[in-house]
């Protein structure tokens, strides 16, 4: 019976011992796999917030809807590379981080894809015999906020919710368009945010020992 006590003991003991801590495979996904996978994304990240601050908002000013079509297409290059990292033992929290993102991704792409139907439309009503200017460029440009696009965005529909133009009305359905799509950039980009912050807590409880404040790993 002594044996058998001690048999369970010993037992017990070694369950205890390789039962896996917060930074073990057992447990979770692996420290360093995971680490490398937000590395991955944080190059696309960068990639995809440089043209948030600065190229979609100069595009939007200038009202191009070729280049607005052209970087339509480099943003769902940047949405194939996230979907392309491989996430092989990557914590499914970061994976979701990853697809979070995505979704401010796709945001940007339909806002330049509707904002250049937008000026195919402005362009069109304009071209029209006796119609007034829907819009009125200075110097080739639009006056809108050029920080990032959400002000870039805000500031085109001010405009042209002012606006008193011929062909307006006509305009309203790809107006509406942008302005959705506008929402849904605010609601991912929140989304994102506030995922973000519980995840930076949880991913330090799990792996500890592992640095995930960097900038290039986590905003």
């Amino acid at each position: 019976m002594k044996a058998r006590r001690l048999l369970l003991s010993v037992l017990a003991a070694a369950a205890v011992s390789t039962c896996p801590g917060q930074d073990s495979a057992g447990k979770y996904a692996s420290a360093d796999t995971t680490y490398r996978y937000l590395r991955e994304v944080g190059r696309v990240r960068a990639q995809v917030n440089a043209d948030n601050r600065t190229t979609i908002p100069a595009l939007l000013q200038k009202g191009d809807p070729a280049a607005l079509g052209a970087q339509a297409k480099t943003l769902e290059g940047y949405r194939q590379d996230l979907d392309n990292i491989d996430p092989t033992d990557v914590d499914p929290d970061v994976v979701q981080f990853k697809a979070n993102f995505n979704g401010i991704v796709e945001a940007y792409k339909a806002i330049c894809v509707d904002s250049a139907e937008l000026f195919r439309g402005v362009a069109a009503a304009a071209a029209k015999p006796g119609s007034s200017p829907l819009l009125h460029p200075k110097g080739g440009k639009l006056d809108l906020l050029t920080n990032d696009t959400l002000g870039a965005v805000d500031s085109l529909l001010t405009l042209l919710d002012q606006s008193a133009g011929s062909g307006r009305a006509a305009l309203q359905p790809a107006v509406d368009k942008v302005r959705a799509d506008e929402d849904q950039l605010r609601k991912a980009k929140d989304v994102h945010h506030d995922f973000t912050q519980k995840l930076k807590s949880e991913l330090t409880d799990r792996y500890q020992g592992t640095d995930w404040s960097t900038k290039d790993i986590l905003p």
